[in-house]
């Protein structure tokens, strides 16, 4: 399902995916992702470049914060409109 979308979208959607099925969305504890750039551009199909520039442009808007090998949804909004953008 995520081929169909840009980038961001997949990347986003990825996230939020992870998210609800590993963790309890009434909690507002962090539970951060354990995953590497490269692990996330080989589930979502982009290259590891793309990756980080993208985590990077979603950190500084506030939708997440990264750690080594940590990644914290923030605002679970704000990746979910990434995340319904198409080309």
């Amino acid at each position: 399902y995520l081929m169909n979308d840009n980038a961001e979208a997949r990347i986003a959607k990825f996230l939020l995916d992870l998210a609800a099925r590993y963790h309890d969305p009434n909690s507002n504890a962090e539970h951060p992702l354990d995953l590497t750039h490269q692990e996330i551009a080989n589930i979502s199909g982009v290259q590891r470049q793309t990756v980080t520039r993208i985590l990077g442009k979603f950190s500084k808007r506030g939708a997440l914060t990264m750690r080594y090998r940590n990644i914290s949804i923030r605002d679970h909004e704000l990746l979910a409109r990434y995340a319904a953008r198409h080309p």
